[in-house]
């Protein structure tokens, strides 16, 4: 009995190797943390005119992974927005949301060869031009 369930004990480590070797490795997280901000803008007779409050995620630091995201409200209109870095490929993703849903994408790219593919989220987005280096894709 003891051979038994020593072999299949051997035979499930094999065939974990095995499955292992083919798999791709999770992403590595060695430091995560988070922090969240507010903001008040003012005008000279100290109205407020605007507000902002953020959340900051570092996560897979070995990733080269940043996310922010946050919301900003002014006397005539409010937005949200996130913000995707991927520091080793040179690019940032900015998406901005107002109060009627509409989205507006930038791709920042900082000396970097090329964009990156179209992201699943975006597929319906037109190509708008470049603004001040960055590409412009744009969804209403």
């Amino acid at each position: 009995m003891g051979f038994v369930v020593g072999a299949l004990f051997v035979l499930s480590l094999s065939f974990g190797a095995v499955l292992a070797a083919n798999d791709p490795m999770p992403p590595k997280i060695p430091e995560t943390f988070s922090s969240w901000t507010f903001g008040l803008s003012l005008d000279d007779d100290g109205n407020v005119i605007a507000t902002e409050d953020g959340g900051y995620i570092a996560r897979d630091m070995l990733g080269n992974r940043v996310l922010f995201a946050g919301s900003v409200t002014t006397s005539n209109t409010s937005y949200s927005y996130s913000n995707l870095a991927l520091c080793n490929k040179n690019l940032t993703y900015h998406t901005y949301w107002d109060e009627d849903g509409n989205r507006t994408c930038y791709v920042f790219k900082f000396y970097s060869p090329g964009l990156m593919p179209m992201w699943d989220w975006i597929q319906n987005a037109s190509y708008m031009g470049s603004d001040f280096g960055a590409d412009v894709w744009a969804y209403f």
